[in-house]
């Protein structure tokens, strides 16, 4: 971990984001992977339950951010303040919470499962697929829960390699399971389920063998780690608050966003936002990528009081994040068409509505780099509770009345307005907070 002290911030943030954004073009892929089997497979009708499977996924993940990305977070820090015993305690504390808090989740979610899908808005045609996938997913959620913490742990220590290659072979486990089970053996969203859980036994079993590996250089006796520390699982759990809020929230968001749709775009317009929103989502974790990547760079030379590395990371992380959110936004605004068609090859009329909705979606695009660097920087300094703030601020404060204002006056183009520009007023937040800080 020296060459976060000494290597060249610029070429340092360079070495860590591009692999990190390999890693989350692969492992990012999932849900889309799944969902373009769906809907080649099932059609719009497919798509349309899509929408509603992935905010139970989305919820799941939300209690997982809690110990993957606070642990994380937490043993950059640890390991910048050379202390790796301290590192060997979040690891294990956050195995221990992903066990825990992946069991009550998955049997209360699946006893309020229908209480769920009432809030959601979801019509009764589309519980027999929202019933099948949970089933599924919750009873295999603690795999996933301690396949994120291992994975974000691994990445946190710097080992790239290791990252790339255990999230290259999960991506094609799922990939290759996804297409037997929902294209081949017809199983739907049983097999998106089984094919996601599936990549993510192989995520453990690869992170595990890693850490044998990295635990013999120490001292390690098991007994010493596995308990339940109160005033560290608080810390844990705080520090990845911001990234559990976040997604918390993009599912009441999705769940509102889903019955405007419906009121105002049907069948077509509901359908379009399941494949849309999974694309925005699919590139803001792009950019999250970026961000990650410029973490431990961040929090180790924040751990270790090197303010002026801690400066030159934030700015040179924004102008990666601004080169590449302009050069996906060319992409989308180019093959919006060729995108959409990937969802479903036989409507033709629904590819063009969709890739309407999908160009006016990612107007914005160019400014997310910059976003979602900004509202995860406090967060890594310590300092989460200014990123809580904005990411309360953009997705409740802005985007909510947005969302609800704008279709009575631009119809269901409103609905895809109130995207854009709920992220040029936080973008404008963003810009005033960090210089109130004095990082201009």
């Amino acid at each position: 971990m020296n060459s976060l002290v000494t290597k060249p911030v610029h070429r340092l943030l360079l070495s860590l984001i591009l692999p990190s954004l390999f890693t989350v073009l692969v492992s990012g892929s999932y849900n889309l992977v799944d969902g373009i089997f769906i809907g080649q497979k099932l059609g719009v009708n497919g798509t349309s339950a899509n929408a509603y499977t992935f905010m139970i996924y989305a919820l799941v993940y939300s209690f997982s951010a809690l110990v993957s990305q606070g642990s994380s977070s937490l043993t950059t820090i640890y390991l910048g303040k050379d202390e790796p015993l301290n590192m060997i305690k979040v690891l294990f504390l956050g195995i221990e919470l992903s066990i825990l808090i992946s069991i009550l989740q998955g049997i209360m979610m699946w006893v309020f499962l229908p209480n769920l899908m009432s809030l959601f808005g979801a019509s009764f045609q589309y519980y027999p697929y929202i019933k099948e996938f949970s089933l599924i997913f919750f009873i295999g959620s603690p795999f996933y829960f301690v396949a994120h913490t291992l994975l974000y742990s691994i990445r946190a220590q710097g080992n790239i390699k290791k990252i790339i290659l255990i999230n290259t072979i999960s991506f094609f486990s799922n990939f290759i399971m996804g297409y037997i089970l929902i294209m081949k053996c017809n199983l739907g969203f049983t097999g998106s389920a089984m094919a996601t859980i599936f990549a993510n036994i192989v995520t453990c079993l690869l992170s595990f063998i890693y850490y044998i590996n990295y635990l013999n250089k120490y001292n390690f006796k098991l007994s010493n780690y596995i308990y339940l520390n109160k005033n560290l699982s608080l810390k844990i759990l705080s520090m990845g608050l911001p990234f559990a809020l976040t997604s918390i929230i993009s599912v009441v968001l999705l769940s509102l966003y889903n019955r405007i749709a419906i009121i105002y775009g049907g069948a077509y317009g509901l359908a379009s936002l399941s494949i849309v929103s999974s694309i925005y989502r699919y590139v803001i974790s792009i950019m999250n990528a970026i961000t990650s990547g410029a973490q431990p760079v961040i929090s180790y030379n924040y751990g270790a009081k090197n303010y002026s590395r801690v400066k030159k990371a934030l700015f040179g992380s924004f102008n990666i994040g601004t080169i590449f959110s302009i050069v996906l936004f060319i992409i989308v605004e180019l093959c919006s068409f060729q995108i959409a068609q990937l969802f479903n090859s036989s409507n033709i009329s629904f590819i063009f509505y969709t890739s309407k909705v999908l160009k006016i979606i990612m107007l914005s695009l160019p400014l997310q780099g910059f976003i979602n660097i900004g509202t995860s920087y406090f967060q890594y300094i310590n300092e989460s509770k200014k990123s809580t703030i904005m990411v309360v601020l953009r997705q409740i404060i802005l985007q909510v009345p947005l969302a609800i204002m704008l279709p009575l006056i631009f119809n269901i183009n409103g609905l895809w307005l109130s995207y854009v520009f709920s992220d040029i007023i936080i973008f404008c937040v963003i810009i005033f907070v960090l210089y109130r800080r004095n990082f201009n």
